[in-house]
Formats: C-alpha cells, sequence, structure tokens
C-alpha cells in the first residue's frame, strides 16, 4: 500500500511541476512548399507563376483563431485531424510616393491543416476595386513544429 502510495504522489507532483497543456498555448508552425499566383485585371492582363513559399502558422484553439503571416482568421471547424479556417481580411496600403493615395486590398482566405502530416492547403483570393486588380494564390505546404529563436 505504501508503494501505491508513494506512486500517486509522484504522479501528483509530476503533474503539478510540468503542467499539461495542449490547447492552452499556442501552435505555431514553419510551412514550406510551393505558391501558385495568377494575375489579372479588367483590362486583360494575366500573369502566372509558380514559386517556393515559406511562412509560419499559429493555430490557437482556445481562441479559436489561426493566424497566417500577419492576418488572423477565425476556426470555422475542427473535424478529426482537419482544422479549417477562412475569413476576410482588408487591408490599407499606403501609396508610394506619398502623393500616391492609400489603396485598399481584400484578402478571402480559406485554408485546411491536418493536424497529424502537418499538410495546409490554403486559397487566399486578393482584391484591389479602385484599381480593378485581382490575383489568386494557392499555397500546397507542408507545416513543421517551429522552434523558438530564444
Amino acid at each position: 500500500m505504501a508503494g501505491l502510495r508513494g506512486v500517486a504522489i509522484a504522479l501528483v507532483v509530476a503533474l503539478l511541476t510540468t503542467g499539461i497543456s495542449y490547447a492552452a498555448d499556442k501552435i505555431t508552425r514553419s510551412c514550406s512548399g510551393t505558391a501558385n499566383n495568377v494575375f489579372w485585371s479588367l483590362k486583360g492582363e494575366h500573369n502566372e507563376q509558380n514559386y517556393p513559399y515559406h511562412d509560419s502558422l499559429t493555430i490557437d484553439l482556445d481562441g479559436r483563431i489561426v493566424i497566417w503571416g500577419s492576418d488572423t482568421y477565425p476556426i470555422t471547424e475542427i473535424e478529426g485531424n482537419r482544422i479549417t479556417f477562412k475569413g476576410e481580411v482588408e487591408d490599407g496600403r499606403e501609396g508610394a510616393p506619398a502623393a500616391v493615395p492609400p489603396v485598399t486590398w481584400n484578402h478571402y482566405t480559406i485554408g485546411v491543416i491536418d493536424r497529424i502530416t502537418g499538410d495546409l492547403s490554403l486559397s487566399q483570393d486578393d482584391k484591389c476595386d479602385k484599381f480593378g486588380l485581382y490575383h489568386k494564390t494557392t499555397f500546397n505546404l507542408h507545416c513543421k513544429p517551429a522552434k523558438p529563436l530564444f
């Protein structure tokens, strides 16, 4: 009986000192893969390119949000191993040079990440109504746990 009591005390001490927090912390991933960008304007201009891409993704299950680059999107569904997030972000950019008025871009994003494999499929549509510009970027990335720099 004393042996079981000792094991129970050791278990309680281990749990209190190490803590268990799965969803309480934000989960940061480093994602790499390819991006396919298609650009077109109302004037008929069209351009398409594929390129290597790298970015970070932070998942906050408690807050039900995902941070992709500098934008934050709500988690809309958690089903099995998949986390789906989507939303719209408005990005007001200052003109360059200063005489050019600010321009607003709308980013429409939907992404799905598999919590087990780390595969991320993300589509982002960017639209600037003022200049009639539109581009769509699809990302096929693989995400790994990110290690803090310090």
